[in-house]
């Protein structure tokens, strides 16, 4: 899982957003580069949400893991 937060993002149309954290989880078994993965979650989202992400997709990654037991 890769994790990305920001305290507080300020989008173009003057919106602000609070601790805005993304959350990416890749399955294990994928591969594909950190350039890849962002692109593909941008075009997830439209709108506010997509800047929301192209900006939190700048800031530092925190990569956590999580095992299934």
């Amino acid at each position: 899982m890769k994790l990305r937060y920001a305290p507080l993002l300020d989008l173009s149309d003057g919106t602000r957003i609070q601790g805005a954290t993304l959350v990416v989880i890749n399955p294990v078994g994928e591969t594909g580069g950190m350039k890849e993965l962002d692109e593909f979650v941008a075009d997830t989202f439209d709108g506010p949400f997509r800047e929301a992400v192209c900006a939190l997709s700048k800031r530092r990654t925190y990569l956590l893991e999580m095992n299934g037991f």
